[in-house]
């Protein structure tokens, strides 16, 4: 369930490139489309909360499928783009609500980073088989349908929705308690903010980035698909390393990380330069966000924290893309790249503060 919601930002990059090459959009509006998304991702994942309090996860889940699917639909039969936009923020919201709900109930579980990790993990193994596969589903059904089997890969897990838990009471009457984030909370969401603002800013753009530098679209597919591996890589370290009491450590080296693969595609570009630039990223990221989840879901209301940095992560992806193409239209590739080092090394900054106020709480880590 977790994969339907997260789908559309996995293969955002041929998404992205589907809509320009397809629908003849430009790389502007195309990116305004995918904010579009991300809006009703972030509009369902910080709203999650508050139906809590009257249906059960299961309940939610199957509404949130049901959502999606119509705005799917939707779309397949939008002519402008006016409801183009509509439809992609409808879709967005289900997939919003998708993503929050797996949050919450992963929140209330022992080894929280280990099984974020593994949600991860489910993750990349959707995306490797997406991207491998991507001109042939696009080939067969179209660019429009070939979206609609997005929310479609969780309608058979439906049956499976009774052995999850009903919402705990952290999380059913996390709406009623009305309590303040920590000071250490408000800035690893800011941290988490930033680090999304970026990522979505460069990520939605890969393709463009690899066809401006000559790569066709059969090898930026496949060279994303193989970072796809790298990322499974990053799941399955964090999973390894799993709890610790030094999670500062490996949220340090994942974003440094990404830094490190944002400034490699600042370099002359090949096949090879790409693919490993694009892995590096792909498996820092995927091995710094079950730290950012599981610092999240130790604060008070855990549950509630998940599903606020559900919607944090969210906001983060639905204005990056806006940003992006706003300085791609103005500047170009190169001046975004920067750009998202810089609020990488933010990002760096804030969660370094988070940990230092959660370690010494006397300083104003908590209200």
């Amino acid at each position: 369930m977790a994969n339907a919601g997260t789908a559309f930002l996995t293969a955002m990059p041929l998404i992205i490139g589907g809509m320009v090459e397809s629908l003849q959009m430009t790389v502007e509006m195309a990116g305004l489309m995918a904010a579009s998304h991300l809006s009703g991702a972030a509009t369902g994942a910080l709203v999650c909360f508050a139906f809590t309090t009257k249906d059960s996860f299961r309940r939610l889940i199957v509404t949130a499928l049901g959502i999606q699917v119509f705005g799917e639909l939707w779309f397949i039969n939008s002519q402008s783009e006016a409801t183009f936009a509509l439809a992609r923020f409808l879709s967005g919201v289900g997939a919003g609500l998708l993503c929050a709900i797996s949050y919450a109930v992963v929140a209330g579980m022992r080894y929280k980073e280990s099984i974020f990790a593994a949600l991860l993990f489910g993750q990349m193994v959707f995306g490797f088989i997406w991207f491998s596969f991507w001109t042939n589903i696009v080939g067969s059904l179209g660019f429009k349908l070939s979206l609609l089997s997005i929310p479609l890969i969780g309608l058979p897990l439906v049956p499976f929705l009774r052995f999850l838990p009903a919402p705990t009471e952290d999380s059913a009457q996390s709406s009623e308690r009305h309590s303040l984030p920590s000071l250490a909370g408000l800035l690893c969401l800011l941290s988490l903010l930033f680090h999304y603002l970026a990522n979505s800013s460069e990520w939605i753009y890969l393709e463009r980035i690899g066809t401006e530098a000559g790569l066709s679209l059969s090898e930026i597919s496949s060279s994303i698909s193989l970072s796809m591996i790298f990322g499974l890589a990053g799941t399955i370290l964090a999973i390894t390393v799993g709890r610790t009491k030094y999670r500062f450590l490996p949220l340090n080296f994942g974003i440094i990380g990404i830094i490190l693969g944002t400034s490699l595609l600042l370099t002359p570009l090949a096949l090879t330069s790409f693919t490993f630039a694009t892995s590096i990223i792909l498996m820092s990221l995927m091995f710094v966000i079950p730290f950012y989840q599981g610092f999240l879901a130790d604060l008070p209301n855990g549950s509630q924290m998940s599903m606020v940095g559900a919607g944090t992560i969210n906001v983060g992806l639905a204005l990056g893309p806006l940003l992006g193409s706003q300085i791609v239209a103005v500047l170009d590739f190169r001046f975004l790249l920067h750009f998202c080092n810089l609020l990488y090394i933010g990002a760096l900054i804030l969660v370094y503060c988070a940990f230092y106020l959660q370690k010494n709480p006397r300083t104003g880590g908590s209200r």
